[in-house]
């Protein structure tokens, strides 16, 4: 391997961007690397600051208006030179030998996918690592942190845009998936480094938020049934909860839709301003977020 490119797609969130991305460009490996950032179409304060920016490794591409995920990484894909490519979405912070790390796994695997473990942190800066469980978070197939050879990206692209189908997948969810099973095929290894393992910056749940993560989750559902359409099997369906088993699940914890943003609403908020914002949010998630999923699908 003579290169390694890391795709780092960013939209706006400047304040998060200026901590993670000095980390991924200070990297310490035996090759050369280069860092393709994919400005998608935000505002001119990130635009400002990344033309501000002066490193040997850093590339930037710039989209004029947001044209979403999947159109991010493949124009970071299209701008990339590297033998291998390793997907890092903009909240990750990473540690200087993370990318050391992959680049070892994807020699030593050959034809694989190097997954890299997220361990979820609520500040950046500075970062958690202290309290973090070394051995925590998950490793399994996501864009936000994975390395893939380049080769293996051209056999399974489908058009001349890059690997990933920004035609099908134009809102939130499942595009790396989608391209996971595309891959399958052709790299049945999966290695895990340790130390391809990054910080990932979730804010704290708020109130406020509620709106849009419901948004998300009825976007998430509109792209579940593209990539079921796309791949019609089994696997999928399980995977997507699309089985009448996981419906009649997230109505008994929704209590038929009885538990909802109104009715919770009061208790959130109780428990935000007591700082349990980690419960208020699995609440959330599983009397809220998953059941709107699910009627959505």
């Amino acid at each position: 391997m003579n290169l390694i490119s890391v795709v780092f797609p960013v939209y706006n969130n400047l304040d998060v961007i200026k901590v993670t991305l000095p980390a991924i460009l200070n990297q310490t490996l035996p090759i050369p690397h280069e860092v393709v950032v994919v400005d998608d179409g935000s505002g001119p304060e990130l635009a400002t600051w990344l033309a501000q920016q002066s490193h040997p490794a850093l590339r930037v591409a710039t989209h004029a208006q947001n044209k979403g995920r999947s159109a991010a990484r493949n124009t970071g894909f299209r701008a990339s030179k590297g033998d291998a490519l390793v997907f890092l979405d903009s909240d990750v912070i990473t540690r200087p030998d993370f990318l050391a790390a992959h680049a070892a796994a994807l020699t030593e695997g050959g034809s694989c996918l190097s997954l890299g473990r997220l361990v979820d942190v609520v500040r950046l800066d500075p970062p958690e690592a202290a309290t973090t469980d070394p051995i925590g978070g998950h490793a399994h197939f996501t864009t936000a942190n994975v390395g893939i050879p380049r080769a293996l990206l051209e056999r399974v692209q489908e058009t001349p845009l890059g690997p990933f189908d920004e035609a099908t997948f134009t809102r939130y969810g499942w595009e790396d998936l989608e391209l996971e099973r595309r891959l399958r095929a052709h790299a049945p290894r999966r290695m895990r480094h340790p130390a391809a393992a990054g910080l990932h910056h979730c804010a704290p749940f708020a109130m406020a938020d509620l709106p849009g993560m419901i948004a998300k989750e009825v976007d998430r559902a509109v792209m579940a049934r593209a990539f079921y359409a796309k791949h019609p099997v089994f696997a999928v369906r399980l995977m997507a909860q699309m089985t009448p088993l996981h419906r009649v699940l997230w109505e008994i914890f929704s209590l038929g839709g009885l538990l909802n943003s109104r009715s919770l609403g009061p208790l959130l908020h109780w428990l935000v301003a007591q700082g349990r914002v980690r419960l208020a949010l699995v609440i959330a998630r599983h009397c809220i977020l998953n059941p709107a999923y699910i009627r959505a699908l």
